[in-house]
């Protein structure tokens, strides 16, 4: 009788235990769920652009600038800031590319939706100026007087031992906005030029880009 007694005792107490373990799973699975599904719809707006055709490269060429790898980082995009963030910048397109939330996916934004980007801790802005290209320029300086740069990739084919050969050629210009105007830079002289009268600008330039 008291082994029957015990047994009953053990069985209700792992009865309760099992009862409380599950409802803790459950609560927390929910809470996930919740989570997950909050995360989406507050980057839902971020995840409306069109779907990207990767690059496929032939050798270890790619149109990206800086890597070829997803770089975390931050966008400004259509009013919201979007931080943590899967990002390629993709200079022969002067497209900004981020991964899918579950990575199987690759997304081109809507460029005139997109008012500024970093990587790791640089920034980019949009300019739409009919002085200069419209596109994406990182900022070197930023004050009363602005230095940008603009980065490009040209995609170069040639045959050798009759096989197609890829490689980007990549390219930087310099812009230097004063007094509503952009000025592009060539050349050491060109910045002296622009910056005659603003010694102390051009040496926080020059300092910032040695």
């Amino acid at each position: 009788m008291l082994c029957s007694g015990l047994c009953l005792i053990t069985v209700l107490t792992k009865a309760q235990t099992y009862t409380k373990d599950s409802l803790f799973i459950a609560t927390a699975t929910t809470n996930g769920k919740n989570i997950y599904t909050a995360t989406i719809r507050n980057q839902s707006q971020l995840y409306n652009g069109s779907d990207f055709k990767v690059y496929q490269s032939l050798q270890d060429e790619h149109p990206y600038l800086f890597s070829d790898d997803w770089i975390t980082g931050s966008v400004q995009y259509d009013g919201n800031l979007y931080e943590d963030v899967s990002i390629q910048y993709d200079i022969q397109n002067d497209e900004v590319i981020i991964e899918y939330y579950n990575g199987i996916r690759s997304i081109k934004l809507t460029k005139p939706k997109v008012q500024y980007f970093t990587l790791e801790h640089n920034k980019f802005v949009l300019i739409q100026d009919p002085q200069i290209a419209v596109g994406f320029y990182q900022v070197l300086y930023e004050g009363p007087t602005k230095v940008y740069a603009k980065h490009s990739k040209t995609l170069q084919e040639t045959i050798s031992d009759r096989e197609i050969q890829h490689s980007f050629t990549e390219k930087t210009k310099y812009y230097i906005h004063t007094k509503g105007s952009y000025h592009l830079v060539s050349s050491k002289g060109s910045v002296l030029n622009v910056f005659k009268d603003k010694k102390k600008e051009l040496n926080q330039f020059a300092n910032k880009n040695k």
